[in-house]
């Protein structure tokens, strides 16, 4: 296993270098990138803040050009919130796909035990006491 450097850590891992094109309306087409950390966190905060905004903040963070440089600025989410559906559409499930946040990756977070999900309280049996009374 290699030990990576600051440098070879920040080159390795370049979202520069796993770009994919994504067929639009018209013959068009753009490319996406890999989402960031602090693309991540932007669409995360908007998905919490401004739900509107959650699927134009994604394409905000991953459509570039073909040398993987970002086609908006933050400040553009307003105007990307504006494109046609049709046109968003397929960039955000490209985008969801690229970088396997669909359903799939939900599945793969929740806590399983060997005979289901779990309730949150390390058991998958039903909780048998009553919740504390307040009085």
């Amino acid at each position: 296993m290699e030990t990576l450097t600051k440098s070879s850590l920040l080159t390795t891992f370049d979202v520069r270098l796993d770009l994919r094109p994504v067929a639009l309306p018209g013959g068009h087409q753009v490319f996406i990138r890999e989402l960031t950390g602090a693309g991540a966190d932007a669409f995360a905060l908007a998905s919490q803040k401004t739900p509107e905004l959650a699927r134009a903040t994604l394409v905000t963070v991953c459509a570039c050009d073909e040398a993987g440089d970002l086609l908006f600025a933050p400040g553009d989410v307003g105007q990307v919130a504006q494109l046609p559906n049709r046109v968003l559409n397929p960039i955000v499930e490209a985008i969801i796909a690229h970088n396997h946040l669909g359903p799939e990756a939900a599945q793969e977070a929740v806590p399983f035990s060997a005979t289901g999900l779990s309730n949150g309280s390390g058991s998958v049996s039903p909780a048998t006491s009553a919740p504390p009374s307040l009085t």
